[in-house]
This record gives C-alpha cells, sequence and structure tokens, in this order.
C-alpha cells in the first residue's frame, strides 16, 4: 500500500500514535508522517505510507496555514493550553483595532525565539528535555517566514488568527509575541492545520473513518499518488528506453531541461513517475537519486 493520506489528526494523541492507528488500519504498511502536530493540536497531518515515505522531506517546503486561538491574560512555560501559569496580565484594554495593528510586525521574514518546549536541540539535548531537567535552557533567534497574518474572531480573552507560514515557525512562540506586543500576555489554547501545500483540511480523513468496519476500502479510496507532494517539483519526460536506464541507476543527458531546481521528477511514457533526478557530472546530465520503477529494463 503506497500513498500519502491527508488526515484529520484529533487532539489529545501523539502524531506517532496517529501513525500507528493507521499504520494497523493499513493492515502493517510501513508508515511515517510528515510535519509534527503537538499532542493538543488538530488538522492536517499528512501520513506516508509504504514508498511515499521517501518523499516526506518535500512536503515541508510548502507553506502551512493554521486557525489558532490565543487565550490572553495568561502565559504557560509551555506557551500552551498544557503549560503551567508562569504570568499574568490585564487583557482589558486590548481591541480589535489594537490587534491588527499589531499584525504587520509579524509578516515577512521575521526572528522568532523557540519555545523552552520544543525538539530543537541544543549542545547535544532537546530543548524540552533541558527544560524538564530543571536546565532552564535559553533557546536562539532563528529567521522564519510568515506569509499571511489576519483575525478571524476576537471575544476577549479569545483572539482567533489565521497563519500562513513557512517551515520551523512556532505558532506557540508567535501567539507570545503577539500577546506582548498588544501589552498583555498570552498562550495557545487550540490550533488547526487547515492546509499544507496542496492537502487542503476539507478533503481529510479522520481516524473514525478508517478504523470502523470497512474502513481500509476507504483508506484505499482516499491514498493519494506519492507525486501528489511533488508537484512543486519541475518534470522531465523520459523515453522507454531512458525509464530503464534511469531505473537501473544511470545517468541520461538533456539539455533543453527546464526549471531552476535542485530535484527533478521523470516520468516514463506511461506517466508512472520512474525516479527523482539531480544534476549529474557535467551540464545537462541528469542521475537518479531515488528510483520508484524496479522492474524497468533498458
Amino acid at each position: 500500500m503506497d500513498g500519502v493520506l491527508n488526515l484529520d489528526k484529533p487532539a489529545g494523541i501523539t502524531s506517532f500514535k496517529a501513525v500507528s492507528r493507521v499504520r494497523r488500519a493499513a493492515g502493517g504498511t510501513r508508515a511515517g508522517h510528515a510535519g509534527t502536530l503537538d499532542p493538543f493540536a488538530t488538522g492536517i497531518l499528512p501520513i506516508m505510507l509504504g514508498s511515499a515515505r521517501r518523499v516526506s522531506e518535500f512536503l515541508l517546503d510548502y507553506p502551512k496555514t493554521y486557525l489558532a486561538e490565543i487565550t490572553l491574560g495568561v502565559e504557560t512555560d509551555t506557551l500552551d493550553i498544557t503549560g503551567k501559569v508562569v504570568e499574568t496580565a490585564d487583557f482589558s484594554h486590548i481591541t480589535e483595532l489594537q490587534v491588527k495593528e499589531a499584525l504587520p510586525r509579524f509578516i515577512g521574514e521575521i526572528r522568532q525565539v523557540p519555545p523552552v518546549y520544543s525538539a530543537i536541540k541544543q549542545d547535544g539535548k532537546r530543548l524540552y528535555q533541558m527544560a524538564r531537567d530543571g536546565l532552564s535552557p535559553k533557546p536562539e533567534s532563528r529567521v522564519v517566514n510568515v506569509y499571511s497574518l489576519e483575525v478571524v474572531a476576537f471575544s476577549p480573552p479569545f483572539l482567533t488568527i489565521e497563519i500562513a507560514c513557512g517551515r520551523g515557525t512556532y505558532i506557540r512562540s508567535l501567539a507570545r509575541d503577539l500577546s506582548l506586543a498588544i501589552q498583555s500576555r498570552g498562550h495557545l489554547s487550540k490550533l488547526e492545520r487547515t492546509a499544507y501545500g496542496p492537502l487542503k483540511i476539507s478533503d481529510s480523513l479522520k481516524l473514525d473513518d478508517i478504523e470502523k468496519p470497512g474502513g481500509q476500502d476507504i483508506l484505499l479510496a482516499s491514498l493519494l499518488p506519492l507525486d501528489s507532494v511533488l508537484g512543486h517539483l519541475p518534470l522531465i519526460e523520459l523515453s522507454d528506453d531512458e525509464a530503464g536506464l534511469v531505473a537501473n541507476g544511470g545517468s541520461i543527458f538533456r539539455p533543453d531541461a527546464s526549471g531552476e531546481s535542485t530535484n527533478w521528477r521523470a516520468y516514463d511514457e506511461d506517466r508512472n513517475l520512474v525516479a527523482l533526478l539531480v544534476g549529474g557530472h557535467a551540464p545537462g546530465w541528469y542521475k537518479p537519486r531515488k528510483v520508484f520503477t524496479s522492474n524497468l529494463h533498458p
């Protein structure tokens, strides 16, 4: 069983647990995920089944969209609803206009300090492990990209925003920083990932759908081909001879290949994805990085 499952992860379980349940529903097929969601968060968790696991890295290049509810007036140590209260502040002075006026400073290429409770490594240890050991780690700021940021609802103390962002962006940190910018404190109380590259929440499947009788048939019918997450890569069409050569590790010469990229999708004459190609030993030459069709011959 090979393909990408657009799963709507429920709250209360880890991404690892969600993968485990999908794997069981798929009859033990090997599986992984692309893009962790915290246990309290919901929404799109791409599950990569079978050979699709080999292209999970390419999903990370896509923007993601979230609906985030911030509870103003209270900051927690984890910056979300699961943590302990560390700071409180007044929020009665905040208006929706003030929130909207603060948003532009968080759009574009910005510097952001990740949460202490995160999986980032520092001195060889995960930050959350250091925090739990009482070591008080101090994460270094890093550059992230926020493409858009809008107010969806404002009913103090609750502020709901929609964020479109690039890889490495922590919505928990954004909740903290935006709350400080409007002279308050805040933490993330709800988070839903509503879009992830080509995947949309409206097309997602719930765990309940695939764990009920007949669920494996529903899962199979819902699987997307693994190249559904490769649409941002330029395409090279191969002759049957070239497809056979590439499938067996050989290089091809294609001086007219278009697209500025470090990876190219390569298809045979029947529109089957044969491989992902990278630049070869000289301009115009391409060699396979990942081969997906092993039964072709030159």
